[in-house]
């Protein structure tokens, strides 16, 4: 599965930012405080709340296991 181009592109043009932000989200998932499920339905909460609908997508479906 591959990211979004406009994901890649803030990657990209802000590099210091993008890793912040993955280090944030490394942070929030190792804290234990939430189970998977309860995060995954903030992430979409959060999603439809800002109107974001290729995020809305990104957190409804799951990439095929291999």
């Amino acid at each position: 599965m591959s990211l979004p181009k406009r994901f890649e592109r803030f990657f990209n043009d802000y590099p210091d930012v993008a890793k912040a932000y993955t280090n944030l989200g490394t942070a929030v998932h190792s804290s234990g405080r939430l189970e998977e499920k309860s995060r995954a339905l903030i992430k979409l909460a959060i999603s439809v709340g800002a109107k974001l609908e290729g995020a809305v997508h990104s957190h409804c479906f799951e990439p095929a296991s291999t």
